[in-house]
């Protein structure tokens, strides 16, 4: 089940309940083969109520991706500094009241807690899941290229299932650098210059923070994005404060 991982909080944050489960018939499973079910908020109920969906557009994390016209905003290397400072904090925020919920939660399993313990557990749990929501809304994507949303042609026809267009996707790339068995040239007899020995220690030396920086300073601005989805420019203005 998405969502939530419980469908019932009582408000006193003692009692957890899990209700997942659907009643389906075989016929009724094999007709659709993407069923997923996902708890969304509650409002007015103390139930959350719960969604039986047939689709399947999971497609994984959002990447993420830095723009270059953010670093137009007057007023963005405040922001990013700020937000770095805050981001820090914030973890450390979570793991400080998480332990503290989880600490009192285990004795509330244990013994009678008293009504300013249980007061206490609330408060740490409630600040542990704002934060974890602020969190969640600072590392979330906005944005999803457009053939996720409306798939992907593969064989003439539109597929818009996430395993199928990964599929197309690794055997289209594996299609391109995959490479048949051909005869080389053998380079055994070949005689190429060496290094001294100098040189060969000067290789294995320690990288200083100057020459990364020139290295990166060297590089296009917007080229070369990490996995992380952000670019050289970011780390340039930002990356080595």
């Amino acid at each position: 089940m998405g969502g939530r991982i419980f469908t019932r909080v009582s408000d006193d944050v003692i009692k957890f309940s899990k209700l997942d489960r659907f009643l389906v018939s075989d016929k009724f499973y094999h007709i659709w083969d993407y069923l997923s079910a996902a708890s969304i908020e509650r409002t007015k109920s103390d139930h959350c109520p719960i969604v039986l969906k047939d689709d399947d557009k999971n497609f994984g994390p959002k990447p993420f991706k830095v723009f270059d016209v953010w670093f137009d905003e007057e007023d963005v290397e405040k922001v990013i500094n700020d937000a770095w400072k805050k981001f820090g904090q914030l973890d450390i925020e979570i793991k400080n009241h998480k332990y503290e919920a989880l600490k009192l939660g285990l004795k509330a399993e244990t013994v009678c807690v008293d009504e300013n313990e249980l007061e206490a557990w609330k408060q740490e749990r409630k600040a542990w899941m704002d934060k974890e929501k602020i969190k969640a809304s600072m590392i979330e994507q906005k944005a999803r290229v457009r053939w996720a949303l409306e798939g992907l042609n593969i064989n003439g026809s539109c597929n818009e299932y996430p395993n199928d267009i990964k599929e197309e996707a690794y055997n289209h790339f594996k299609g391109r650098f995959d490479e048949p068995d051909t005869l080389r040239p053998s380079m055994e007899d070949l005689c190429y210059p060496s290094i001294s020995h100098d040189e060969s220690v000067a290789l294995e030396l320690d990288i200083s923070e100057s020459e990364i920086r020139e290295a990166i300073n060297d590089c296009g601005s917007t080229k070369a994005p990490g996995l992380d989805g952000f670019n050289l420019r970011f780390s340039k203005n930002f990356g080595m404060l």
